[in-house]
């Protein structure tokens, strides 16, 4: 409904053009015609254009309202730019995101076009909801079972009969280590990601990370005080707890903000107990490797 095309068919256009620039050798033709061989109608292919593509015109005006070293918005939300009956895709990283984890915002924006504000509420709470859940199924298959039967995962309804306050989403015992996993599917704000705030990373960081990092640290101190409530869990000797923020969204997991997220637990004596490891933040392809694994 968002796209007028089938997700099928939406996904496999931009994976053709994607193919022939990722396949590109130097001295070979670098465009690709508008009417490139498919099974699909062009009226299909003009549709897909529409969604992803812009003139050197349309860049121009876009880009005119732009401020920032990092403003490349325009070349996210349009990764190809069309010359006449020519077609070139400017970043292959861009084309990849724009037909998978671009869906999203192509469904926002629908939502709050054709049924207001309140229905695009509703999308992004169901998208979160969806990526935590798949978040989830991959935590089960990581938990090793149990001889005999049962599971060493333990869900946050779990947690909650055992312990008062603040849960985190999951956790999983590997015998040496107790794994704690809070998962957050949130965005960063564009003030952060395009403009360079600090002042809006700040707010990023509390809304994203520190107030789910609160969750894993009231939980991990929760079972170090009482293990003997998480079944399987009688004892702590020699055993330590890691805690794991699994980032289904865009924050940005470099050395430095690390190191701001390192001053802040301290400032907030979040995950401060000895036998709590520093904090580990993966996304959701670092959480598929693990479920390889």
């Amino acid at each position: 409904e968002a796209t007028g095309l089938d997700l099928v068919e939406f996904v496999g256009l931009g994976f053709a053009l994607y193919a022939q620039r990722a396949t590109w050798t130097p001295g070979a033709e670098m465009y690709v015609r508008a009417a490139f061989d498919t099974a699909l109608s062009r009226e299909k292919v003009d549709r897909f254009l529409s969604l992803t593509s812009h003139t050197a015109e349309e860049f121009k005006e876009k880009f005119s309202g732009s401020s920032g070293s990092w403003a490349f918005r325009p070349f996210e939300e349009r990764p190809i730019l069309r010359l006449g009956d020519d077609l070139l895709v400017l970043d292959e990283g861009f084309m990849v995101e724009r037909v998978l984890s671009g869906l999203y915002w192509l469904v926002h924006d629908h939502e709050a076009a054709a049924h207001g504000d309140r229905a695009r509420h509703l999308w992004t709470m169901a998208y979160g909801e969806m990526i935590e859940a798949m978040a989830l199924e991959s935590l089960r298959t990581i938990a090793p079972p149990l001889l005999g039967g049962g599971s060493t995962l333990v869900t946050e309804g779990d947690f909650a009969s055992a312990f008062p306050g603040r849960r985190c989403d999951a956790g999983i015992d590997f015998g040496e280590f107790y794994c704690l996993f809070e998962i957050v599917s949130g965005q960063v704000s564009t003030k952060t990601r395009v403009e360079g705030s600090f002042e809006a990373f700040q707010k990023d960081t509390e809304r994203l990370v520190l107030d789910k990092v609160d969750q894993l640290s009231q939980t991990a101190n929760s079972i170090l005080a009482n293990p003997s409530k998480i079944p399987g869990l009688s004892h702590l000797p020699g055993r330590r707890i890691v805690p794991v923020l699994v980032n289904l969204g865009t924050y940005p997991v470099n050395p430095l903000t690390m190191r701001y997220l390192s001053e802040e637990m301290q400032v907030r004596a979040y995950l401060q107990d000895p036998r709590i490891t520093p904090l580990c933040v993966i996304d959701i392809g670092e959480l598929e490797i693990l479920e390889a694994l």
